[in-house]
């Protein structure tokens, strides 16, 4: 009889045993669940934070590109300005040179002509 109670003692107690290490297992696999779900969260919100750090310097970049070709622009507008303005100020001093030379070339025939005729009337 000892033998047997030692028998149904040691049953007994792997019984014991082995539902307290379910439990612990099971307990060990829900919290290896949350461990592996913190862990693909963490991921997620890494992943989320590297994304929204990449479209912020993405951003800052576009906002860099978009105010380097505004002023690219902009110098583009006035050094075309300045250089029709030049144009503008080269023809308007041509077009004064002109009426300045066709002036004194009309004031040249006036004057020729004048001579022409006083050697006319002289004889």
């Amino acid at each position: 009889m000892g033998v047997i109670s030692w028998r149904v003692l040691w049953v007994w107690w792997l019984s014991i045993w082995w539902l307290v290490d379910r439990r612990l297992l099971n307990r060990w696999l829900v919290n290896r669940r949350f461990l592996h779900w913190g862990l693909v969260n963490w991921r997620f919100l890494y992943w989320w934070l590297v994304n929204w750090r990449l479209l912020y310097w993405w951003l800052v970049h576009w906002r860099l590109l978009n105010w380097w070709l505004v002023y690219w622009w902009l110098l583009n507008w006035g050094l075309v300005n300045w250089w029709l303005l030049n144009w503008g100020l080269v023809n308007w001093g041509l077009l004064n040179w002109g009426l300045v030379h066709w002036w004194f070339f009309n004031w040249g025939l006036v004057h020729w002509g004048i001579l022409i005729v006083c050697k006319n009337l002289r004889g």
